[in-house]
């Protein structure tokens, strides 16, 4: 048997141990990742970036080491340096400040008030729920992942003055899918909107509900109504709306103008209502049934009804031309043909309960007319009024 002496055992042992440190080393500077840690406001009105303000202590910032996930139930924590974080459960309180903060993964927002002049970068999936959400001051919020709203509001503040109104830019998915509803606040000055951007899908769902957004909503994507209801009120169009059957698109109020690259399609019916003004600038095509119910149709472009209309009151204005091409319903309340606008109608027009009224110009400019090249059945009482205020004649031809 041969033994080894202490001196060439220790030199084994240190040679293992220096090999064993080496590969730990190596191991943990390349296939370890930093530690994903949580922290709570403690409820306090302070500074964010205050280490003794958060619980565990340590303000949450991401870093080259660690990913955080942040926690407010109260207080106000003000953002005093940019802010970035892995997720975010946000259920009340207030956030406040003037910097920046970016979420890479998950945000949840159950309730309270996000407000300062910074941005709000929701880059994974955001959930919006539980009870009403306050979006307020000059707060600018972009989302690139897939949202979705349910239960509680989401109310956008207007500012009171000219400042920066408060924005939601969607540049992913936004899914509402129940009563919930975007809410304007009113306070005056700029007026806050909601953005469906070009790389933007909007989705409407939840069978027998309706979401109204009374903020102004400007779609340059695509908003698609799968079931239920979608109401807006102002707002710019240059995308795309697809209805499915049973479902509807209603224009509460304000003033929307159509530009070109907007389209309306689909089985579902497209609702111009109450004090809405939809005016039309660049020449648009309806393929879905449009209903005119107290509304205004106006602008300077062509607009094509090629899915049936009903007109249950309200007025068409302007100087562009309305073509119809299928069913035509007049009845409901009294209709106003007024401005230069020209109707041709090739379908079968039925004129029933209230009165049409036709508009003279009071100049010598193009007297509004109804061209009827299909079929024309007045069926009752209903009559073709002249409004006489002078100039060119109006007509049906």
């Amino acid at each position: 048997m041969k033994y080894l002496s202490g001196y060439t055992l220790l030199s084994i042992f240190s040679s293992r141990t220096l090999t064993w440190a080496f590969a730990l080393g190596f191991f943990l500077t390349n296939f370890v990742q930093g530690a994903f840690l949580t922290r709570t406001w403690n409820g306090s009105n302070a500074n964010w970036a205050l280490n003794g303000q958060w619980t565990p202590i340590g303000f949450p910032n991401n870093d080259a080491t660690n990913t955080f996930h942040a926690i407010i139930n109260s207080g106000r924590p003000v953002l005093n340096v940019d802010i970035t974080l892995d997720q975010i459960t946000f259920n009340g309180g207030i956030i406040a400040g003037t910097k920046n903060l970016t979420i890479l993964n998950s945000t949840t927002w159950s309730g309270g008030e996000f407000t300062g002049t910074g941005t709000w970068t929701l880059s994974g999936t955001v959930t919006l729920d539980v009870s009403d959400k306050n979006l307020t001051g000059n707060r600018q919020v972009v989302s690139g992942g897939t949202t979705t709203l349910s239960a509680g509001n989401l109310h956008l503040y207007a500012p009171g003055n000219a400042s920066l109104a408060p924005t939601w830019t969607n540049n992913g998915t936004f899914n509402a899918t129940d009563e919930a509803d975007i809410v304007l606040q009113d306070f005056g000055g700029s007026r806050p909107r909601v953005i469906n951007s070009a790389t933007g899908t909007f989705n409407k769902s939840g069978a027998a509900t309706e979401t109204i957004i009374s903020t102004e909503f400007d779609n340059a994507g695509s908003v698609n109504v799968n079931s239920g209801s979608l109401g807006l009120y102002g707002g710019t169009d240059t995308g795309s709306y697809t209805l499915a059957s049973g479902t509807e698109l209603n224009f509460y109020g304000g003033v929307r103008t159509i530009n070109s690259g907007a389209s309306f399609s689909g089985a579902g019916t497209v609702g111009i209502q109450n004090s809405s003004e939809v005016q039309v600038e660049s020449s648009t095509t309806f393929t879905a049934p449009l209903l005119l119910n107290g509304g205004v149709l106006s602008g300077s472009a062509s607009v094509a009804i090629n899915g049936g209309f009903h007109w249950m009151g309200g007025t068409q204005t302007g100087t562009g031309t309305t073509t119809l091409s299928g069913a035509v319903t007049l009845d409901g309340g009294d209709k106003h043909l007024t401005g230069n606008r020209q109707v041709v109608s090739g379908g079968t027009t039925t004129l029933s309960a209230a009165n049409f009224h036709i508009y003279a110009p009071g100049d010598e400019s193009t007297a509004p007319t109804w061209t009827n090249n299909g079929t024309f059945n007045a069926i009752d009482e209903a009559d073709i009024v002249l409004q006489d205020f002078g100039g060119s004649r109006p007509r049906v031809i």
